[in-house]
């Protein structure tokens, strides 16, 4: 059996007609049939639209399977993956940048939130002693004013009496002014604790940037391998349906 196939490609719009004849050895008591199998069209685009820059056969001309054919301009697409490549870059410099602060500050704001913590535990307890201690002082002061009042003691010794409650009021003060001072340190460590954490998360956000820039890098350097087209099979070509220079 003779069989006659085309095989129309459009490889940037080209044309391309395949004819293939096979003919068959009849053994005997067989029955050779020859006919014309109706032509096949096989359509051959670019993915990618572009310029045609290069053509590199004309109607009429033999093409092998696999043969380049044609050719995009590359410019524009080239400096598409280009700024890909690049915001990838930019993002996973940031990502790495980010990254090394947001562990730096964690462990600082964890350590002054600990210091802080101390810092205030240690404040509280002064307070107790100093208010302990002002009572005692208090207690000795009143007395010491019981017994001046009888003339059991002297003003001299009134005068310190009085002058010890003073100074362990005063001291009592600087020691509630001392815990109010460490509870404020507290709070911003605990605000800069905070704030480490927003930076971890801001981390996480440029990281999934990242993931998508990288996808897009990945998916811009393809669309250049899809600029040199080639006969996905072996053929005439038939009609030229675009030039260089057009876009297709």
């Amino acid at each position: 059996m003779t069989k006659r196939r085309r095989i129309l490609l459009i490889a940037v719009v080209v044309l391309v007609a395949l004819s293939t004849w096979a003919s068959f050895r009849a053994h005997p008591r067989e029955i050779v049939l020859i006919g014309v199998v109706d032509a096949d069209e096989v359509v051959v685009t670019p993915p990618v639209q572009a310029r045609l820059d290069s053509l590199w056969v004309e109607e009429g001309s033999e093409v092998k399977a696999g043969q380049p054919i044609a050719s995009l301009d590359r410019g524009e697409l080239a400096a598409q993956a280009n700024a890909a490549g690049a915001s990838a870059a930019s993002l996973r410099a940031q990502v790495e940048q980010a990254s090394l602060s947001a562990r730096q500050t964690a462990g600082e704001a964890a350590g002054a939130v600990a210091a802080a913590h101390a810092r205030v535990a240690s404040a509280q307890a002064d307070v107790a002693r100093q208010d302990a201690e002002l009572q005692r002082v208090t207690a000795e002061s009143r007395r010491a004013t019981t017994l001046a009042e009888s003339g059991g003691l002297s003003p001299s010794e009134l005068e310190r009496a009085t002058t010890t409650l003073h100074v362990q009021q005063q001291m009592s003060a600087s020691a509630v002014q001392a815990l109010r001072a460490a509870e404020a340190d507290l709070r911003r460590a605990e605000a800069g604790e905070l704030a480490a954490r927003a930076a971890r998360g801001s981390v996480v956000a440029t990281r999934a940037r990242l993931e998508g820039a990288q996808a897009d890098s990945v998916a811009a350097s393809a669309r250049l391998g899809y600029t040199e087209l080639r006969a996905p099979v072996s053929g005439v070509v038939q009609v030229l349906a675009a030039r260089r220079g057009e876009l297709v």
